[in-house]
């Protein structure tokens, strides 16, 4: 389960308790228990815990900027019945961006079931004049914006930590491939062929598994930071599940699901070598004669075309033909126009 560190920030009256407590209980409180002080629960939404920090009342100016370093998501609240106090604002936006320079700041407008001061126009003003990331307007008494809010939170905050282990641990063995997951996009071929070799790497034994999936966290990570060598990446992963699905062969583990093991891994390398091109990274093709060469004999040709003919949709399509078109020029270099 990933841990999610979320602060609540707002002006006095500004929503934000009653806002925590629909957050917490799914209810509403005429009034909150206490508005001064600082208050701490916990959250769960789908697989991600938010210990939640709500900086109350007059304290805030002195105990704000130790709750929110570190914090992965700032929820800064307004009162959408009343003017907006810009001034106040941008200082403790101000304040925030000093303090966790990094962290998903969100702004959510409270007390949407009451008359309006504050309209959609005015937020979107705010957003895009202070860089706020995301904008929710919502309602502790109804519950309106209450759960997309909350939804947010967590996978934001969780994208957040996530980038931040890439970018700043050089031990990343806190990261799952849940984790890893949370950074590609759902619909692109990267995530697909991952979600593929997952499910098809199941039935192995456990320690086989764990390997696999370890390189898979790997490759990504490298994929994700400009500072690593993207190429070796992809070359160390597919050497690694040739290594592992070789091993399972020797052992009389069954061979047609270690062919679709293999076919799913090729997937995947074919993938990361595609999106790394469209993402503007130029890169030799030296890996091709390990990736297109199959991981179990297979031919060229025929590694093309078991790719070619995989899961994904004519964009992935037409970069494998840049890709072969390359190797069978003898090119060292690719080009991938991106739409």
């Amino acid at each position: 389960m990933t841990v999610v560190s979320v602060t609540f920030l707002g002006k006095a009256n500004s929503g934000k308790s009653y806002l925590i407590n629909r957050l917490k209980n799914n209810s509403f409180a005429e009034s909150p228990s206490d508005n001064t002080g600082v208050f701490y629960l916990i959250a769960r939404k789908g697989d991600a815990k938010l210990e939640i920090w709500d900086i109350r009342g007059k304290v805030m100016p002195l105990l704000a900027k130790r709750y929110l370093q570190g914090c992965n998501t700032c929820v800064y609240t307004i009162d959408l019945s009343a003017t907006v106090d810009e001034e106040q604002l941008a200082a403790d936006i101000a304040m925030i961006r000093e303090t966790a320079p990094d962290t998903v700041l969100i702004l959510a407008g409270c007390k949407n079931d009451l008359e309006q001061q504050v309209t959609p126009e005015q937020l979107a003003s705010l957003q895009a004049k202070y860089n706020i990331d995301q904008v929710f307007t919502t309602s502790a008494r109804t519950g309106e914006g209450v759960d997309e809010l909350l939804s947010t939170v967590a996978n934001q905050g969780s994208l957040h930590k996530v980038k931040a282990s890439l970018m700043s641990q050089p031990n990343l063995d806190c990261l799952t491939l849940d984790d890893i997951k949370r950074l590609l996009d759902k619909k692109g071929p990267l995530y697909e062929a991952l979600v593929n070799l997952e499910s098809l790497i199941r039935d192995l034994p456990e320690s086989y598994h764990n390997t696999i999936n370890h390189a898979m966290v790997d490759l990504i990570t490298t994929l994700h930071n400009p500072k690593k060598d993207r190429n070796k990446a992809v070359e160390d992963f597919v050497l690694t599940c040739n290594d592992v699905l070789l091993s399972a062969r020797q052992l009389g583990f069954n061979r047609e699901s270690l062919g679709k093991i293999s076919n799913g891994v090729l997937l995947l390398a074919a993938a990361a070598l595609v999106t790394v091109a469209a993402t503007s990274f130029v890169f030799g093709f030296g890996i091709l004669t390990v990736l297109l060469g199959g991981l179990l004999g297979a031919g060229t040709a025929s590694a093309y075309l078991l790719v070619k003919r995989g899961m994904f949709a004519e964009k992935f399509n037409s970069s494998l033909d840049e890709i072969n078109n390359a190797v069978s020029c003898d090119n060292n270099f690719i080009g991938i126009e991106v739409r």
